[in-house]
């Protein structure tokens, strides 16, 4: 839990580095004095909370420290009500296709010098994180030992983990399609001058692709979103 928490802590605080301890009866305490002034704090206190609560976690909150105390079941029914949301909304590409070639676009404008290999890396790094966001949080609980024993939980842990597999490839499936849309968007502005129409013709070439151009390299054909 403690590796988890602290992953969460450091891309919801970053620069600072709330302690995070491991309590002798179990759970976690964050401590959020030092680095953080009281309205840093109070905002940085509330959004630890709501991604912590998002695990699965029964997590309280007082001024300065948050105690994440285990597995609750309503937080659980609450991220397997969250992870469903996230399936519906990822069956559709359009606003990632979008959101990746305004993202380059704009990148070009800010760093016209920066090599194509790196404008597109940091695209993409932009759509998992700003964009698509399970990804990382996907990725924060690597490791995480999801037991109880408690029946009831361990069927909500494992029907977590089940419908995460199904976000994972998902997202993987947005990320690829961004790829596309950068590689469509570089194509046309080398030849034109970057601007609204050379997006829109973009944007336009991927969502006219047929299913199978679109699908990954080696794909067995999974069931992947709409690009509308």
């Amino acid at each position: 839990m403690a590796a988890t928490v602290a992953r969460i802590c450091r891309r919801l605080a970053a620069p600072a580095r709330p302690q995070v301890t491991v309590l002798e009866r179990g759970g976690v305490r964050v401590d959020l004095r030092g680095e953080l002034d009281e309205p840093r704090r109070w905002v940085v206190g509330h959004q630890l909370l709501r991604e912590l609560s998002l695990v699965g976690w029964h997590v309280t909150v007082d001024d300065t420290r948050l105690l994440v105390l285990g597995w609750s079941a309503a937080q659980l029914a609450y991220r397997l009500r969250v992870l469903q949301l996230a399936l519906t909304s990822l069956e559709h590409v359009g606003s990632t296709i979008d959101v990746a070639v305004a993202v380059a676009d704009q990148q070009r404008h800010r760093c016209p010098d920066l090599p194509w290999e790196e404008l597109s890396a940091s695209v993409l790094d932009h759509v998992e994180r700003e964009h698509l966001r399970w990804p990382i949080r996907l990725a924060e609980m690597d490791g995480l030992e999801r037991t109880s024993p408690q029946a009831g939980l361990r069927h909500q842990l494992r029907t977590s983990i089940r419908l995460e597999e199904q976000v994972r490839a998902a997202c993987s499936w947005h990320v690829h399609v961004a790829g596309l849309a950068i590689a469509a968007w570089q194509h046309r502005s080398e030849h034109a001058r970057s601007g609204p129409q050379t997006r829109e013709a973009a944007i336009t070439h991927i969502r006219s692709m047929r299913l199978t151009e679109l699908l990954p390299p080696g794909s067995l054909s999974p069931t992947p979103p709409e690009t509308a």
